[in-house]
């Protein structure tokens, strides 16, 4: 498979799906939380994220603040039972997804921040639904996966949603703006 045949799959699938962005060391791309969700996979993963989110609710509930709360690996894995396969799977899974606000490490050693959102948790009874509404949050199926497409996709959405000023009836401006704005 050539290069031009790998970049004509990507932009087959939806920006909601995979993702190609730019880099220092060019061009790469990532499957989004909905991407991860739908690979054979995906069933495994969820039901890992839900007991991480779990962990991190149990934190939550506990009277810890978001910003406060750091996710080490020895604990995600022993809480989880995670073998070290799938512990640095897990590690890659969440820093790509939306519960995730930085950390550090690699497949040995890591952290992970909680984003403040998570909060919201403390309301959730089913967290496998807040996952998949989380991963179809922002679904749109004619979401480019090229980056640069992808930009202006998003840009032209944005300009089309604001508010448009109609020229004709825009208030006239009173005689002492119109000098203000002549000095």
């Amino acid at each position: 498979m050539g290069k031009e045949a790998a970049q004509l799959g990507v932009r087959s699938l939806s920006g909601s799906v995979l993702r190609e962005e730019r880099g220092a060391e060019g061009n790469y791309c990532y499957l989004t939380l909905l991407g991860m969700l739908i690979t054979d996979d995906g069933t495994a993963l969820e039901d890992m994220l839900a007991e991480y989110l779990r962990l991190v609710k149990d934190k939550l509930e506990s009277g810890m603040e978001t910003r406060d709360i750091t996710m080490e690996r020895q604990a995600v894995v022993a809480a989880l039972k995670l073998s070290d396969p799938d512990s640095r799977t897990f590690h890659k899974f969440i820093r790509f997804s939306p519960f995730s606000s930085g950390g550090g490490g690699n497949g040995e050693d890591w952290q992970i921040g909680v984003p403040y959102f998570l909060d919201d948790l403390l309301l959730e009874d089913d967290l496998h639904r807040y996952i998949e509404n989380w991963a179809l949050k922002d679904y749109d199926p004619n979401l480019p996966s090229a980056h640069a497409e992808r930009a202006v996709y998003l840009g032209s959405k944005q300009r089309a949603s604001e508010p448009q000023q109609n020229l004709a009836t825009r208030p006239k401006a009173s005689t002492s703006e119109r000098v203000v704005r002549k000095k």
